[in-house]
């Protein structure tokens, strides 16, 4: 990523991209905006088009297209050797399709790859996740987003508030979104192998 954001500074690219996105067609009013907007994209497209043509764009493609299953497959392994032998058992949650690699930088762990190889070394429970980052692990309330300074809804954290909850009693009741949501797979995951639904 480094590399490619260095050549496309080089090469002015991002000025083209730029161009590209002010000028779309879909903002068109007029018939002259049109044909105005329309040349200047033409002038764009040429640069774009050398730039992403190019063989090391390929060369690149084609190494992610080797290199990202074996680093899928490697992340999968490396959870199963922190485990005893035949002691881990992935609960995996069934929505969504994981669509898009990345989010902020970070690889997204999620998605059919995951189940597949998860499946294919060791054993793992697909599990509903329907409204498992909306509910408290301790006493499977509905919970509730605090708001922030400026009166918006802070939606990466979750707080129960639940009088009778044991958490609320010890005054931890504040969980992160997506460690709340994992927390409840997990016993939903452990209510499907005892045979006792959980939340």
């Amino acid at each position: 990523m480094k590399k490619l954001q260095k050549r496309k500074k080089a090469a002015r690219i991002s000025d083209s991209e730029a161009l590209l996105a002010k000028n779309a067609m879909t903002f068109c009013t007029t018939h002259d905006d049109l044909l105005a907007r329309y040349a200047k994209t033409q002038e764009a497209s040429a640069a774009l088009q050398a730039f992403y043509a190019a063989p090391w764009i390929g060369r690149a493609r084609r190494f992610l297209d080797w290199h990202t299953p074996l680093v899928r497959e490697g992340m999968v392994i490396q959870e199963q050797r922190r485990h005893k032998p035949n002691q881990l058992i992935r609960a995996i949650g069934n929505c969504g399709s994981g669509v898009g690699s990345r989010i902020g930088g970070h690889m997204r762990v999620g998605g059919k790859w995951h189940r597949r190889l998860a499946q294919r070394h060791g054993v793992s429970l697909i599990v509903n996740e329907h409204r498992t980052s909306m509910t408290c692990p301790f006493c499977g309330s509905r919970i509730m987003h605090p708001k922030k300074k400026g009166g918006r809804l802070n939606l990466g954290t979750s707080a129960c508030i639940n009088g009778s909850c044991p958490s609320v009693k010890i005054s931890m009741n504040t969980f992160g979104r997506d460690s709340l949501a994992a927390t409840c797979i997990a016993l939903r995951g452990f209510g499907q192998l005892v045979g006792h639904p959980t939340l």
